[in-house]
């Protein structure tokens, strides 16, 4: 698969999940281990649930296809913030979804104190995970619908909000092991609106003691002149593979 540019999905995605699971040297096993029980005696309150990790990616002429298999989150973590040789590393597949509004209005936000990317501008979404197993076979939209909700309170079945969900692009980074499929939603609605919305959907997270995914939500003009600026003062909270090249691609 190409590296170097973001690529326009016109092609048909297989994500197959075989039946085994990543079994690691036990030298690095170890590492992983004990990072995450660092992680737990430094307060961080993270769970290590299964993850799902792309052990083979091949772009043919008329489709796209990515076997998975099992491995955990403090796999994920160690790979992301400590580095593995790229054996052993956890090739991360997630989902990301800009939102437009119908004022030309793009919404993405910044990673809450509470998250493991503290302060890192991305937008909604979020690693695979079982509930978006069918079969042997992943769904990659089921994912990105669930994120939305959890994320923004966003229902896709809302039709007086939402116009349009469309998989658009596919992002790919060796330096970091990982994947990006992006995803364009379309909004009935203005940004002030979408911010109302928003605001209750944090009243309600507050009512059940729950905290939101993003510090804040970032409203940007989808124009080149406002992209580029925002991407010149927030140059140190995007270091993320996509967020830059998906900004300047979609810019008008």
């Amino acid at each position: 698969m190409q590296t170097s540019k973001i690529i326009l999905v016109d092609k048909k995605i297989h994500l197959n999940l075989l039946s085994k699971k990543l079994i690691l040297p036990k030298r690095i096993q170890d590492k992983i281990d004990g990072y995450w029980e660092d992680l737990l005696k430094n307060g961080k309150k993270y769970t290590r649930g299964r993850v799902f990790s792309a052990i083979d990616i091949k772009e043919e002429k008329k489709e796209i296809r990515i076997d998975f298999v099992l491995t955990d989150y403090a796999h994920y973590l160690y790979s992301s913030n400590v580095g593995l040789p790229k054996k052993y590393a956890c090739k991360n597949v997630h989902t990301s979804c800009l939102i437009e509004t119908t004022d030309n209005v793009l919404i993405f936000g910044r990673m809450g104190k509470n998250t493991s990317r503290a302060g890192i501008i991305q937008c909604i979404g979020g690693g695979l995970d079982e509930e978006d197993i069918f079969g042997k076979k992943i769904d990659l939209k089921h994912n990105m619908e669930k994120e939305l909700f959890e994320e923004v309170g966003i229902d896709f079945r809302d039709e007086k909000m939402v116009d349009s969900l469309s998989h658009e692009y596919i992002k790919h980074s060796q330096k970091i092991n990982s994947v990006a499929m992006i995803f364009i939603l379309k909004l009935k609605i203005t940004a002030k609106q979408f911010k109302k919305h928003y605001a209750k959907f944090e009243k309600e997270l507050k009512k059940k003691k729950m905290l939101p995914e993003f510090g804040e939500l970032i409203y940007l003009p989808k124009e080149k002149k406002s992209i580029n600026d925002f991407l010149r003062k927030e140059k140190k909270s995007l270091p993320d593979h996509y967020m830059k090249v998906l900004l300047r691609k979609v810019a008008v």
